[in-house]
């Protein structure tokens, strides 16, 4: 059987990475956006990286930023600079929600922004 990365290689599917909106404590701890992509790119490469999408909207209330801050983890930051010197294409857009006072990925934007990214590029 080939390996996962052997099979995402070679496979012609845009491959899209939805980043992290939250640092986690013990995994993640203070990670910005690059290197988050870096981590990835350790593990599948950058050429298999096509389009980044993330988060631009870090207008959260105060109080629900505080409660992930009593757990050690945060808004990941979008280091645009850094970003820029990964050669991958990058889309920054509010991907998040807030449900029940959590901040969560809004699945119905992203799934919008995969559609019309994909129309865009005409897969």
């Amino acid at each position: 059987y080939p390996s996962i990365l052997e099979t995402i290689t070679k496979s012609n599917a845009i491959k899209v990475y939805v980043a992290n909106i939250m640092t986690q404590k013990g995994e993640t701890d203070n990670f910005k956006l690059s290197d988050h992509i870096k981590e990835l790119a350790k593990y599948i490469g950058y050429n298999n990286l096509d389009v980044i999408i993330a988060n631009n909207d870090f207008d959260i209330e105060p109080f629900i930023t505080q409660k992930y801050l009593t757990k050690e983890s945060s808004l990941v930051v979008a280091d645009k600079d850094e970003c820029k010197k990964l050669n991958v294409i990058m889309k920054y857009v509010k991907i998040i929600m807030i449900e029940d006072d959590y901040i969560r990925h809004d699945h119905f934007k992203i799934g919008a922004l995969l559609f019309n990214l994909f129309v865009e590029m005409e897969v």
